[in-house]
């Protein structure tokens, strides 16, 4: 339980300044906060001075108004709680960036008629271009439970085609969109799409696939250039920190070739980037120790600055081992040779000391891959590499202890938000109870990070995040993960926070509100920790600030945002 006031010792604690009269005047000072620090005790505070782009004091009002210089610009939060930055340790922003510009954002869409409308609008703004809703929504969250026929398509979108995809389940294309790609009733859809058609044996417009299958379909749909890719990418950062995100951590993915990282390296050289980027790499089916060679001798670890920062190669390791998205939980075999390659991966990556995250939806296939970690780490240890594993939902103490003796991290999503009515069927109901392993994962030591694998497998918004880390319950409100499996909400902030840095290997300047780290931190519309848990994911920031400044401003703090 965080507590609710600080005493004087403490907030003498915490205040750190030049300590004399000489001392330069912050440039900032916040103050009648509730200033969440998430420091070792867990301290409450109510004003935060900033010096540049770090924190230079947190204490009390008094103390810290006194530090005011005439040009101090001083803020009064009225009584609103702030948090550290929020940091998705797993999000596919990079890739959502370059197409952001042709899509439909239906990740908080509640009904399929405000969902058609917004491809109406769309279409109408960009008459003959693709109009593209991106797998980050799910049929549960609308009114009808459904997704949209082709026909509402057509209705919809016009002289436009229409790209529409659920999750990694299935894509729905009006007439355009089939006729844009050529799509006949003889048309393959590879490598494992199944084209559905109607009585007449003509395409209807849905299409029935998996990851690697939508991942091909999707690439084939808009190709923006590069100006509106850039556009796409700043836009969509400046979305993430409109959620309270002031850093990513990308997972690469499918469709990660080397032009993908230009529109974000544009912005990075032109200190143009709202929030702070940590990205991996990784390589091509059948090139991907070829494509390592060459990412990581251009793009060596920790190579950037505090803005954007080349972390290692991954989500991707090799194709071959990657079990897909939430789904099977046993029976993984991995493609042939693909183990081999794993291994002479990682043999590469630890010789050298560089890092390495991972892709296991399944304990099964996460058992596998550990098996040639473990044999990997005897002859070039990676203990102090901050290896990870993402996802693994059905991760059992065996994997958790191993991950752990091993020196590595566990990222877990909110994939279960969405999928919690459907992927429990598929395991017992003890592994659903405790799915992801949270608290089991804590208890073994490993460091746990935050994130949201949007943006098409989940919404990207981090509130929805700590509202299902907290409660256990689906988008429908079933009650997956039980109350005491689950984190408090002080260990779901600290995942989404300082748990997230720690695989950017930043922990020692962002994920907590104290003197001397980065001044990246959120103030909410309500209160993070005590507004009913149901009501985390309707939380709004309403000022994000990253090095101390402005990255979003709405409601009282708007004019904020020109200071």
């Amino acid at each position: 339980m965080v507590p609710r006031h600080v005493a004087a010792a403490t907030i003498t604690a915490l205040l750190t300044t030049a300590g004399s009269a000489s001392a330069q005047a912050p440039d900032r000072i916040l103050f009648n906060g509730k200033i969440v620090t998430l420091d070792s005790k867990s301290s409450i505070a109510s004003a935060i001075a900033i010096s540049g782009d770090s924190i230079s004091a947190v204490g009390d009002d008094k103390t810290l108004r006194a530090l005011a210089g005439p040009n101090t610009n001083t803020i009064d939060l009225g009584g609103r709680t702030v948090i550290p930055g929020l940091i998705d340790s797993h999000l596919h922003a990079i890739r959502a960036g370059v197409t952001h510009r042709l899509e439909v954002d239906w990740s908080a869409v509640t009904t399929l008629e405000d969902g058609l409308a917004m491809i109406a609008a769309a279409a109408k703004a960009r008459p003959g271009a693709w109009v593209l809703v991106p797998g980050g929504w799910h049929a549960n969250q609308l009114k009808e439970g459904r997704a949209p026929t082709p026909d509402e398509l057509a209705k919809a979108g016009g002289e436009n085609p229409v790209y529409v995809q659920h999750l990694y389940d299935y894509a729905v294309l009006n007439r355009k969109g089939i006729e844009r790609l050529g799509i006949t009733k003889d048309s393959k859809i590879p490598p494992n799409g199944k084209l559905v058609l109607d009585d007449k044996g003509e395409p209807t417009g849905l299409i029935d696939a998996d990851l690697p299958t939508l991942s091909n379909l999707f690439a084939r749909t808009a190709s923006p250039n590069f100006e509106e890719q850039v556009a796409g990418t700043r836009a969509f950062l400046q979305l993430l920190a409109s959620t309270g995100l002031t850093g990513v951590i990308d997972a690469a993915g499918g469709g990660m070739t080397p032009e993908a990282y230009q529109p974000l390296f544009h912005l990075w050289q032109r200190k143009e980037l709202p929030i702070r980027v940590s990205f991996y790499t990784n390589g091509r089916p059948g090139q991907e120790l070829a494509d390592l060679k060459t990412y990581q001798t251009m793009l060596p670890r920790n190579f950037g600055d505090s803005w954007m920062k080349a972390l290692g190669f991954g989500e991707v390791v090799v194709w071959g081992m990657h079990d897909g998205p939430l789904g099977k939980t046993d029976g993984f075999k991995p493609r042939s040779g693909a183990p081999e390659a794993l291994r002479d991966i990682t043999q590469w990556l630890a010789s050298r000391g560089q890092r390495m995250q991972i892709h296991a939806s399944s304990n099964n296939a996460a058992s596998q891959i550990l098996d040639i970690i473990e044999d990997t780490d005897k002859k070039s240890p990676i203990k102090d590499l901050r290896w990870s594993i993402a996802h693994i939902e059905d991760a059992t103490a065996q994997t958790l202890a191993r991950m752990k003796t091993l020196g590595m991290g566990y990222m877990v999503q909110n994939r279960l938000y969405f999928e919690g009515d459907s992927w429990p069927r598929t395991v017992t109901p003890a592994i659903a109870a405790k799915a992801p392993p949270i608290k089991e994962a804590m208890a073994a030591g490993l460091v746990v990070g935050a994130g949201t694998d949007g943006t098409r497998t989940s919404t990207y918004n981090p509130f929805v995040t700590l509202q299902w880390l907290v409660t256990g319950k689906s988008l429908k409100g079933t009650v997956v993960r039980t109350k005491e499996n689950s984190p408090s909400r002080e260990e779901a902030l600290r995942m989404h926070t300082s748990g997230s840095a720690w695989f950017a290997g930043d922990e020692d300047k962002r994920g907590s509100i104290e003197s001397g780290k980065w001044a990246d931190f959120v103030v909410l519309d309500a209160d993070y920790l005590t507004v009913p848990e149901d009501r985390i994911a309707a939380i709004k920031p309403l000022l994000t600030l990253v090095a101390g400044l402005p990255r979003h401003a709405a409601g009282p703090f708007a004019p904020t945002a020109s200071k």
